[in-house]
């Protein structure tokens, strides 16, 4: 691609998202990936309908997974327990969500309602706290969810069973997610988990309205990804974490493993320099 090109595509990025101000060099190096035009379409599409969260962005939907939440029959400010879906204390985007949440919660009154740390305080807590909100910041495939879920049911059922309680005890446990892909939300609630999530995207190959041959399209991102070195995960995510086909990025946060890798990973199988359009820390990446 010549330099003039370039800079007319930069220049309409730009204009269409705001957020790629100053990626002039990340851009071009993503662009100089391509082989032909069709791949640089496919870049350009991709990158053209991105969804980015930023502070209002973030806002507006932290504001509407607060009203599901509130909103919710089962919410009562005394027996409600908004927990992140963390299973530990180890840094986590559930606990970043869970405290961003808090002064959305304060727009409906509900100062007072339990919010914690992980998915264990709420099993100790179940018999004060039986009404659960399960928080987090973004589900790629609702595998994650999905056995979160499980885990918590059998633990809240066998607690339960060592306190002698008795069957007429019941529990509720909603999931609400600041976004999720279209498919994921779909497998969540076929799960029969009752789920919202503020902002859900379609898959964004196979689910665009703009690439009419979607086998194709999926055929150049895979030859895309061919220029990455893809020894340094094992396994390698095509297409994204259970081919999720992501292209989800929020302001200061991890970009998810369900984003298409050649938006992350930081190798290529030449061995030139290079820097992605966005730094995700990953512990099974190997930086050797």
């Amino acid at each position: 691609m010549n330099e003039k090109r370039l800079i007319g595509i930069l220049f309409d990025l730009a204009r269409k998202q705001n957020w790629l101000h100053g990626k002039d060099d990340r851009i071009a190096a993503l662009f100089e990936l391509c082989e032909d035009e069709k791949q640089i379409k496919l870049v350009r599409t991709l990158l053209e309908n991105f969804h980015y969260f930023d502070a209002e962005r973030m806002q507006e939907c932290l504001a509407k997974l607060a009203e599901y939440i509130v909103k919710e029959p089962h919410f009562d400010a005394g027996t409600a327990h908004i927990v992140a879906s963390a299973f530990d204390r180890n840094a986590d985007s559930s606990h970043a969500i869970l405290h961003m949440l808090k002064p959305s919660l304060a727009t409906y009154k509900a100062v007072h309602t339990r919010c914690s740390a992980n998915l264990g305080i709420s099993v100790r807590k179940i018999e004060e706290l039986p009404n659960i909100f399960i928080v987090d910041e973004f589900s790629g495939t609702g595998n994650t969810i999905i056995n979160s879920v499980t885990w918590l049911k059998r633990n809240l059922n066998d607690k339960l069973k060592q306190n002698n309680i008795g069957r007429d005890f019941k529990f509720t446990i909603r999931v609400g997610l600041l976004a999720a892909m279209e498919p994921a939300l779909t497998k969540i609630k076929d799960a029969g988990i009752e789920a919202f999530a503020a902002h859900v995207m379609p898959k964004a190959i196979s689910g665009s309205p703009e690439l009419h041959d979607v086998p194709a399209s999926l055929e150049h991102m895979r030859v895309i990804e061919g220029k990455l070195d893809q020894n340094r995960m094992n396994p390698f995510p095509s297409l994204g974490y259970g081919e999720a086909e992501a292209t989800y990025a929020a302001e200061n946060y991890n970009i998810p493993n369900s984003v298409f890798p050649v938006f992350w990973w930081r190798h290529l199988m030449s061995g030139k320099p290079y820097r992605p359009l966005f730094d995700r820390y990953e512990k099974n990446y190997s930086e050797q």
